[in-house]
């Protein structure tokens, strides 16, 4: 075989192999689209990770047109925003966690946001019973849990709620510090001569 038949044959099989690549992604996402986006799909869960909001302009859209629940989960996004809206209240559902690494902390526990009030009812039902739902629980359909609630005490402990409560009147400075910080890491990475952020 000659030079130039091998490097012909050569690029039909990169060619051969990117168009099997291709093909093998395509029909990946049409099935994930497909299995994903079914019947038995209720929900959407997002991370906004390292205090960087997901796109929610395009998630609500999917979530629109599927009609689909969204949970935040902004465990790892305490104050941060997306457009001028804080993270936690695009979907139905935003979470915080306030685990001992988390810019807010309480050592351990969180909370859950939501505007939805049976989504609301439910979530007093899990973590509380007796006089907080008798106050909180007001709909015929759940009002009948109240003195029991769901039985899993789901709930916060109070002294983690309070270390967490202070925390957030300091958040805003936390967040300058951090972002000072990550600056600072930032400037002196891109100086090195081996290593550049992009």
């Amino acid at each position: 075989m000659g030079t130039k038949t091998r490097k012909k044959h050569r690029k039909f099989k990169i060619f051969i192999l990117i168009f099997s690549l291709l093909l093998i992604i395509g029909i990946s996402i049409f099935l994930l689209c497909y299995y994903v986006f079914d019947i038995k799909t209720k929900a959407v869960i997002i991370t906004h990770m390292w205090g960087h909001p997901c796109e929610m302009d395009k998630i609500i859209e999917i979530c629109k047109k599927y009609n689909l629940f969204l949970i935040e989960d902004c465990s790892h996004a305490h104050g941060a925003t997306y457009k001028g809206k804080k993270v936690g209240t695009f979907g139905d559902v935003g979470c915080f966690s306030f685990q001992a690494n988390k810019i807010v902390t309480g050592g351990c526990g969180g909370i859950m946001i939501t505007n939805d009030e049976e989504i609301y009812e439910r979530a007093c039902l899990l973590g509380h019973f007796r006089n907080r739902c008798f106050d909180s629980v007001k709909s015929e359909k759940y009002s009948k849990y109240s003195n029991t609630g769901f039985g899993l005490n789901y709930r916060i402990h109070p002294l983690a709620a309070t270390i967490a409560f202070n925390q957030f009147k300091d958040l805003d400075n936390r967040i300058k510090i951090r972002n000072k910080n990550l600056n600072y890491l930032s400037k002196k990475i891109n100086d090195c001569f081996i290593l550049k952020i992009v």
